[in-house]
């Protein structure tokens, strides 16, 4: 029986693609003003069936209804219309337009001139950043807005158009902790005030626990169970998300537990004093670094600790090889110039983006796993027929990683996005490296997925390797980390030791908090205290 209190009712949702299945027959329940969470392991159909209610894709069978009524979502302009928003993960906004000039692409200016329909648009965000405490200037260029600047503006295109319902897609990822209590204390608010409802798709099972009315969980495209209130908890999500499977040791949903000790031995990885400017005109970087300071020893996980978009991808393309200093030494074992390191074959890279810096995505699993090969210079690595080493390397790797399908002519483009990260992980830490960057190695990853690869960084870091782990997750960082440093609009705002810092010290520093300080800093390691 529908129920009619209910925003959003699912019944029997079927969405194939080819031979795979990635719905059935699921039902969903979304309530007037109610924050229903969504969990699931990467590939079990919780971004299919939310892109199906924004109408980003149909359904082949089933049928929804928004406020009682049947409906048929063929884009997401007849969501729009119905009340249904999405907030991405990624966002989409145009970075060289201003921020009403973003909420107005698309809108019926009805006979008016440009200029009035902008300044309507910019009065009506006005009013509604100060209802809801969102902060943003209309008038602000976004490109020059941070990620969870950005995120508000993408909050405030839903309430723009009075969007009743809300999906919203890993919303935390990029905000500090700080920026975390306000957004989910406004959601909150919203749901109990406004009787909006929105649908939270996450993998931080303690977040949505602390502020969810209720749970849904999907297993292999299935809705294996629906908890409320009397039934959350932990262990409960958990067992649903696996299944008959044990749950992992350490796993994502839980405070990281305490490393453990590790040997650390000589100076591996070193940034002297550089300065990195962005890539002009591209979006491969966003931030210039300013005399940055740090090193990696061999057998440490070394992290890195900030809010999206304050110089982590200059970080990360610099450590990798891919971007050349414009002052200051990388150094590789002692070896490096001002030019930055030219050992790029010597350090394994898992870039944050995965799909477009990762794999060959129109490549099978075994040519993608085999690129090391021909980067090392073997001539015949992707003609295994004329070698067949390296095929026995890639059935190794498939078989040694847990890569599903375990087939190695399956494309990488039809593998889910956990096991998409577990080909980059099987061919950057097969064979054991010197050096490994990692950055954001878990974003989006379930929990099995995300403690699998966690565990692939402690190994390689035990096994004498030494790991730049640069991450958005404190949990992550505490729980693996010898050391954490905090990125700032370029700067090193500071060290810490990782297992005496608190959260609240990180989050400070992670917000500019000039005296946040730093401690726990190798000779040479001068934390900047101001910017």
């Amino acid at each position: 029986m529908i129920n009619m209190g209910a925003s959003v009712v699912m019944r029997g949702i079927v969405k194939r693609f080819g031979h795979v299945v990635a719905n059935d027959h699921v039902d969903f329940d979304l309530a007037l003003g109610e924050i229903h969470g969504l969990l699931g392991e990467n590939g079990s159909g919780k971004t299919t069936l939310m892109s199906i209610l924004y109408g980003l894709y149909q359904p082949d069978a089933g049928e929804i209804r928004v406020h009682g009524a049947p409906v048929a979502l063929r884009g997401p302009r007849d969501a729009l219309e119905r009340g249904i928003a999405m907030i991405p993960q990624q966002f989409r906004l145009v970075p060289t337009l201003t921020v009403a000039e973003n909420i107005a692409l698309g809108l019926d200016p009805r006979g008016r001139p440009h200029r009035h329909l902008l300044r309507d648009v910019e009065r009506r965000l006005m009013a509604l950043s100060e209802q809801y405490g969102l902060q943003i200037a209309p008038t602000a260029a976004v490109g020059r807005l941070s990620m969870g600047e950005r995120q508000r503006v993408e909050i405030l295109r839903a309430l723009y158009h009075d969007s009743r319902v809300l999906l919203m897609d890993e919303p935390t990822s990029v905000l500090t902790p700080r920026e975390v209590d306000r957004l989910l204390q406004m959601l909150a608010a919203m749901t109990k005030n406004e009787r909006r409802s929105v649908v939270l798709v996450t993998h931080k099972i303690l977040e949505v626990l602390g502020v969810a009315d209720r749970v849904t969980v999907l297993r292999q495209g299935r809705r294996v169970a629906t908890l409320g209130p009397g039934d959350l908890s932990a262990d409960a999500l958990v067992a649903a998300m696996m299944g008959q499977r044990e749950p992992p040791a350490q796993a994502s949903w839980s405070a990281a537990s305490p490393r453990s000790a590790r040997n650390q031995g000589r100076p591996i990885l070193e940034f002297r004093a550089v300065c990195v400017s962005p890539a002009g005109g591209s979006d491969l970087a966003s931030r210039p670094l300013h005399d940055v300071t740090f090193t990696v020893r061999s057998g440490e996980i070394f992290g890195i600790a900030g809010v999206e978009g304050n110089g982590q991808r200059e970080l990360e393309f610099a450590a990798a090889g891919l971007l050349t200093p414009t002052a200051g030494t990388i150094a590789l074992d002692g070896n490096g110039d001002s030019q930055g390191h030219s050992g790029r074959a010597a350090v394994a890279y898992i870039p944050s983006d995965r799909p477009r810096w990762g794999v060959a995505l129109d490549l099978t699993v075994a040519e993608n796993l085999l690129l090391r090969h021909a980067a090392g210079g073997d001539p015949w690595a992707l003609a295994p027929t004329r070698r067949p080493q390296p095929l026995a390397d890639a059935d190794n790797a498939i078989a040694t990683f847990g890569i599903h399908p375990p087939r190695r002519r399956a494309l990488v483009r039809h593998l889910s996005g956990g096991n998409g990260q577990k080909v980059v992980v099987a061919r950057e830490l097969y064979r054991l490296p010197a050096v490994v960057v990692a950055a954001q190695p878990t974003a989006g990853l379930d929990v099995a997925t995300s403690t699998f690869v966690r565990g692939q960084l402690r190994r390689v870091a035990s096994a004498g390797a030494a790991v730049l782990l640069i991450s958005s997750d404190l949990d992550e960082l505490q729980g693996l980390c010898d050391r954490i440093g905090v990125i700032y609009q370029g700067r090193l705002m500071g060290i810490w030791d990782a297992q005496t810092v608190t959260r609240a010290a990180l989050g400070a520093a992670m917000a500019g908090l000039a005296s946040a300080g730093g401690d726990g800093n190798h000779a040479g390691e001068s934390p900047i205290r101001g910017h």
